[in-house]
């Protein structure tokens, strides 16, 4: 989104708040008639006996800033009433019936608390669950104010893992101190203030910082925990929705893990809800209910403590390019890819996962940095590949596997040509990195010439 775009967009979030917060209605009965007065920030309006009398439209703000507005219109017995509603800061109302005032108020404008006038995002998910089996990417009430014009068409949990700035500065510090204060006071404008600044960025990129400084304050967990769940049932932004339950999951109350179980369901919170999760509720909810960058976050919190959950992270595959390198790293480590190379205790078809799985491990680590790979931070990396090239040979599947083979044997040849290999200051002697012999590479390289040369 363009600075134009996005100051426009937030230009009408501040000017929805301020309608809120001027918006009045004052209903009066006079000699057996009713008036009613209707202030809103872009027009007032007059109503007699149900009628529409009399109204003011401002086209401006700086219409709005006129001095005063005057409405009149005559009441069925033939009284004339006229209404003045003047001042910004303070709005002075006055009806007069005749010569009679008959209501004369001022009232403080201000910009309404940003949840207000909004539709609250967990009673509305509470709502759609009744309905529909699966919420998990259902959309949000708040995609028309909160969402950047080229982030609408976003993929439902992918949000968290694109990369945006870190906060600037002393940003965590404030927003602890306003939470501080939010914890103590439990009042309308500690909530605001603290709700704001929330919306001012994305938790994902500060929330291990923000449970650092939140040990580090001693905040009472109790109060905490209840404006938490104070969050929970008025936020009607997604980021707000977020940062109540990173604190949720991190303060681990167990009468909260419905809650934080229910909330997982919608990819959009999968992230922030599930490290709150016991085995079980994360299991039933991979299972069941997620399939797409919410099952990768989740994935990351379970434990794999048996042969067939280790094959279960395995056989997760998706054609997505991005979630393929997301969970490359957490598949290998998860089902101990050296383990069943190493006691080759796995079908064919999971052969071939095992191979799919190497291919997407020889990708760049990051876009534009070639030379550093995903398979550089397997553990015994170098192990992984020699051993699958003698299965390949074993099996006589060279053929079969030959790109992979001539992807691996590129992989390798480069490594070894790193200059000066044992000066860097980070290695050891003898080694490419901390997962690479030099030996073994030679090993696997030597491998596969020798097979498939053998295979043309």
């Amino acid at each position: 989104m363009g600075f134009k775009e996005e100051m426009k967009k937030e230009m009408g979030n501040m000017m929805h708040d301020f309608n809120v917060g001027v918006s009045k209605e004052w209903q009066i009965e006079h000699a057996g008639y009713s008036i009613l007065l209707k202030n809103e920030l872009k027009k007032e309006e007059l109503w007699i006996e149900g009628e529409l009398v009399d109204e003011y439209e401002h086209t401006s703000m700086w219409s709005y800033l006129r001095p005063i507005s005057k409405l009149k219109g005559v009441l069925p017995n033939g009284e004339n009433v006229k209404v003045t509603l003047g001042g910004v800061v303070k709005l002075t109302v006055k009806i007069k019936v005749g010569k009679k005032i008959i209501l004369k108020e001022k009232i403080k404008v201000a910009i309404a608390p940003p949840w207000e006038g909004k539709e609250a995002i967990l009673p509305y998910l509470r709502e759609q669950a009744e309905i529909n089996d699966r919420i998990a990417l259902l959309p949000l009430p708040d995609e028309p104010f909160s969402i950047p014009a080229d982030e609408m068409d976003v993929e439902v949990g992918y949000r968290d893992y694109m990369r945006y700035d870190l906060p600037f500065g002393s940003y965590v510090k404030k927003l602890i101190k306003q939470l501080t204060m939010q914890v103590s006071e439990q009042s309308v404008e500690t909530r605001k203030a603290t709700y704001t600044r929330i919306m001012e960025e994305h938790v994902r990129m500060y929330g291990g910082e923000l449970l650092y400084e939140i040990q580090e304050a001693e905040i009472d967990p109790d109060l905490l925990r209840a404006e938490m769940l104070w969050f929970m049932e008025h936020g009607a932004h997604r980021e707000v929705i977020k940062f109540a339950l990173l604190i949720l999951a991190y303060l681990q109350v167990d009468e909260d893990e419905e809650l934080l179980a229910f909330m997982a369901r919608h990819e959009e919170f999968t992230v922030f809800a599930a490290g709150g999760l016991s085995q079980e509720s994360l299991w039933h909810l991979l299972l069941d209910d997620i399939q797409g960058w919410g099952k990768i976050s989740a994935m990351y919190h379970l434990e794999a403590f048996d042969q067939a959950r280790k094959l279960w992270f395995l056989e997760q595959r998706w054609d997505d390019r991005n979630k393929r390198k997301e969970v490359a790293l957490l598949r290998a480590d998860k089902c101990e890819i050296d383990q069943l190379l190493y006691k080759q205790d796995f079908t064919d078809k999971q052969l071939s996962l095992i191979a799919e799985l190497i291919g997407d491990l020889l990708q760049p680590m990051e876009e534009g940095i070639e030379e550093v790979l995903l398979m550089d931070d397997v553990m015994k990396g170098g192990t992984v590949l020699r051993l699958f090239v003698q299965i390949i040979e074993e099996k006589n599947l060279t053929e079969s596997y030959r790109t992979l083979l001539a992807e691996i044997l590129h992989m390798v040849e480069t490594k070894l040509s790193y200059v000066d290999i044992e000066e860097e200051g980070t290695n050891e002697v003898g080694f490419v990195d901390a997962e690479y012999s030099i030996a073994e590479l030679e090993a696997v390289a030597t491998h596969i010439r020798r097979i498939t040369h053998h295979t043309k």
